[in-house]
């Protein structure tokens, strides 16, 4: 059920997402890799998490100031979680 509804809200087109978002559930399988994250800067800031399962991920982004757009939250059967956040309200710099 959590793969469909996975396909069904994920770009699947996007294939270097897919591909960060398994190496994300992947890396979190290790204690010591937690929380496995990723950041891209796309018109809109999106930022995956993969951690255990838990309530108020959410939460602590308002907490921190960010406006959240979209939450793209899936739960898998070993008790770990994927989500994806899209925000803005984060500085960003240009380098080089």
């Amino acid at each position: 059920m959590v793969a469909c509804r996975y396909a069904l809200d994920v770009n699947v087109e996007r294939a270097e997402d897919v591909f960060m978002h398994r190496r994300l559930l992947q890396l979190e399988e290790d204690p010591e890799n937690r929380p496995a994250f990723d950041a891209l800067c796309r018109p809109m800031h999106e930022i995956t998490f993969s951690t255990i399962d838990k309530p108020k991920l959410l939460t602590q982004f308002l907490e921190i100031g960010l406006n959240i757009e979209e939450a793209h939250v899936f739960s898998t059967a070993d008790g770990f979680s994927l989500d994806v956040f899209v925000v803005d309200g984060w500085p960003y710099e240009e380098t080089g």
